[in-house]
């Protein structure tokens, strides 16, 4: 009796700690804050003829949506739900998402953004060089006059914020 009770317990703690929680806000490995109601830019499939890997239709993984996978690229995509899922070591994000079509679709964000089949995608490191020689840039129109520290201020940040 007691070795059933003990597995049980242990059936429900499973089910309580793997079961998905819903989120208000999610910052994802692109840098971007997402909450409810936002649009997310889906980029390009990674998968065989450019479909989506990770954006799935209901709860199954299909890289095969349907037989149109380009249409999906570079359209926007409604954010209806953020749901966690797994321990903060293994956690898995995803969005339930409106694409315009009939059914609601799950975005596995994280995985999405490092595909880049969500745009902006995760940048590397010589990307994040260029922002440094743009900072530059304005740097020298900054001495020289050509802009207010204000307009450099705001330049600045909309880069960093970018990547």
């Amino acid at each position: 009796m007691k070795k059933e009770l003990f597995v049980l317990a242990i059936l429900v703690l499973l089910n309580i700690t793997t079961k998905a929680q819903r989120l208000s806000e999610y910052k994802a490995v692109n840098g971007i804050t997402y909450k409810e109601n936002d649009t997310v830019r889906l980029g390009k499939g990674s998968g065989v003829n450019a479909s989506f890997v990770f954006l799935k239709i209901g709860s199954l993984y299909d890289s095969n949506i349907d037989k149109n996978y380009y249409k999906y690229e570079n359209t926007f995509a409604v954010i209806k739900k953020i749901k966690f899922k797994g321990a903060t070591d293994r956690k898995k994000v995803t969005f339930i998402v409106d694409v315009g079509y009939s059914a609601n679709y799950t975005l596995v964000i994280d995985e999405a953004i490092q595909a880049c089949e969500v745009i902006p995608c995760k940048k590397s490191s010589i990307e994040k060089i260029d922002v440094a020689d743009e900072i530059m840039k304005l740097k020298k129109l900054l001495d020289s006059g050509a802009i207010t520290q204000a307009e450099y201020d705001n330049q600045k940040k909309k880069l960093l914020q970018e990547n």
